[in-house]
């Protein structure tokens, strides 16, 4: 199963003690304590020149594996095929969206598509796969079901979680 980075909205810092060396070290510090602001490691983050806009040929993706609350993060250089680039003071640490973030998501979901199936206008969920002797159906108002004959009950397929899992409701007579 996928395992999910965690993720924070309109996270951006800006260096303020480079790695050494520049394009190769593996620690740099950032303005204030980022154990507030950034999620919890590991997860990815685009790091460019503060003079710039972010592009494939100026922006390094390195993978922040562990974060100080003195400010200095430890990181996995050029991760994801990003260039090498030298990483100076007054540089942005932001938390984007990258490749590795819809793959995630690509891989997590492929393995749920080979348990549906539509012909005509009829879709079908074949969970008796996962869950043993059961019938499905799409209930308009509540979603796919599957009727479990050990318990007499049509039962809602619920998605929930990081990372997602299936789950079913107590079920309907």
């Amino acid at each position: 199963m996928v395992t999910f980075d965690q993720h924070a909205n309109f996270v951006s810092t800006t260096v303020t003690s480079a790695p050494t060396p520049a394009a190769t070290g593996t620690t740099m510090s950032v303005y204030g304590d980022p154990t507030t602001y950034f999620p919890e490691a590991p997860f990815n983050v685009i790091v460019y020149s503060a003079l710039t806009f972010p592009t494939s040929l100026n922006t390094e993706i390195v993978r922040v594996i562990h974060i100080s609350n003195t400010g200095q993060l430890t990181i996995t250089r050029q991760v994801e095929s990003s260039n090498q680039r030298s990483i100076g003071i007054g540089d942005i640490v932001s938390i984007t969206i990258t490749k590795k973030t819809i793959t995630d998501i690509e891989d997590a979901i492929k393995p749920l598509t080979s348990f549906v199936t539509v012909t005509g206008s009829n879709a079908n969920i074949g969970l008796s796969m996962l869950l043993g002797n059961s019938n499905t159906r799409y209930a308009a108002d509540k979603g796919w079901q599957f009727y479990n004959f050990d318990t007499g009950r049509w039962h809602t397929l619920i998605c929930y979680g990081n990372p997602p899992q299936l789950g079913f409701d107590a079920g309907d007579v």
